[in-house]
């Protein structure tokens, strides 16, 4: 059995909910958004927020053994190994160093930092400094990402003369 229609509707200047109807009489609905499994359940609506100039990839399954292709997202996501009290996350911008965050260190083994929404054909450089309990700066580990995601929807407008019968795109 399968999905048999899906449906956007805005809610919000960037919000939407995104319903979806599947055949079988029970369904459970796996909802991936960019690849990642973030909610299983017998609700048929997901309501997401996309983000100005972000272009999210939303798929929906009814069956546990399907999955999306495919997802090249518009964010990046760096993990390092946990060993100070905290990190400071910077980006290589306008030939400097210029500091996005600064998280402070949990109990998990490791550390997890997603991006904002990256310019894509571009790549972006990062890196993560690992800063001790007494203040001091450790070696800083770098991430050269090359930022490939999923094109921002054409922003076309068409006009049409019915006395030629030509469609031209500007």
């Amino acid at each position: 059995m399968a999905i048999t229609s899906t449906t956007k509707t805005r809610t919000g200047p960037n919000n939407y909910r995104l319903r979806a109807v599947s055949n079988l009489a029970d369904p459970v609905y796996y909802w991936w958004n960019n690849g990642a499994l973030v909610a299983v359940g017998n609700m048929p609506f997901r309501d997401v927020t996309v983000a100005p100039g972000e272009v999210i990839d939303i798929d929906v399954f009814d069956s546990s053994t399907d999955v999306p292709g495919m997802v090249y997202p518009g964010r990046v996501t760096l993990e390092w190994e946990n060993i100070a009290a905290s990190y400071a996350i910077k980006k290589w911008i306008g030939g400097e160093w210029v500091t996005q965050t600064t998280l402070v260190a949990g109990p998990l083994g490791s550390m997890r930092w997603a991006s904002p929404v990256l310019a894509d054909s571009t790549e972006h450089l990062f890196c993560v400094t690992p800063i001790g309990e007494d203040g001091n700066e450790g070696i800083a580990r770098e991430f050269t990402v090359f930022m490939v995601r999923k094109p921002d929807e054409v922003a076309a407008a068409y006009t049409y003369d019915p006395l030629t019968g030509e469609l031209e795109a500007a």
